[in-house]
C-alpha cells in the first residue's frame, strides 16, 4: 500500500479541525510512511502563513503566529523522522496527466486545479491511495482507481 496525502488531510494532522480525529486515527494505524509532494507541503505552509495574516486582519479569521509557528514545527519534525516522505515527482509528467484528467473530468464534475494537481501527482507517485477530505478530489482520485480510505 503506498499513500498519498493531500493538503486537507495534513492540516486536519497539524491544527484541530472537524477530521482531525479521524486523520489522526487513520494515521496512526499506518506502518508505511505517507508520502507527500514539494506541492503539498508548500500548500500547507502557504495555508499557516495566510491563516496568520487573516488573522491579524480579522480576530474571528485565520489563528495567531505562535499556531501557525508550532503547525510548522510538528510538520517538519514529521518529515525529519521519515513519518512523511517527499516523493521524488516527475513534474513534467505530473502536468501531462493533470492535461489528461481536466479534459476527461473537469467539464463533467468540475474540479479545481490543485485537485487535479493533486491526484495526478498520485498517480505519477504510483500511489494506491490519496487521503484527502476534499470530497470532490475523493470522487476524481476513485475515477482513475485509487483508493479512499477516509469518511
Amino acid at each position: 500500500m503506498k499513500i498519498f496525502t493531500d493538503t486537507s488531510f495534513l492540516c486536519a494532522l497539524y491544527r484541530k479541525q472537524d477530521n482531525t480525529q479521524l486523520a489522526l486515527d487513520i494515521a496512526g494505524l499506518q506502518i508505511e510512511p505517507l508520502i507527500v509532494s514539494e506541492l503539498v507541503l508548500f500548500e500547507v505552509r502557504q495555508s499557516a502563513r495566510l491563516q496568520v495574516f487573516n488573522f491579524n486582519h480579522d480576530r474571528t479569521k485565520g489563528f495567531p503566529a505562535g499556531e501557525s509557528q508550532r503547525l510548522l514545527e510538528k510538520l517538519a519534525l514529521n518529515i525529519q523522522s521519515g513519518v512523511l516522505v517527499t516523493a521524488e515527482v516527475d513534474w513534467r509528467q505530473v502536468h501531462r496527466l493533470a492535461e489528461k484528467l481536466s479534459e476527461q473530468h473537469t467539464v463533467s464534475d468540475g474540479h479545481r486545479t490543485m485537485d487535479v494537481l493533486h491526484v495526478a501527482t498520485a498517480l505519477q507517485v504510483k500511489a494506491t491511495h490519496l487521503y484527502t477530505f476534499d470530497e470532490n478530489q475523493a470522487r476524481l482520485a476513485k475515477k482513475v482507481g485509487l483508493k479512499i480510505n477516509l469518511k
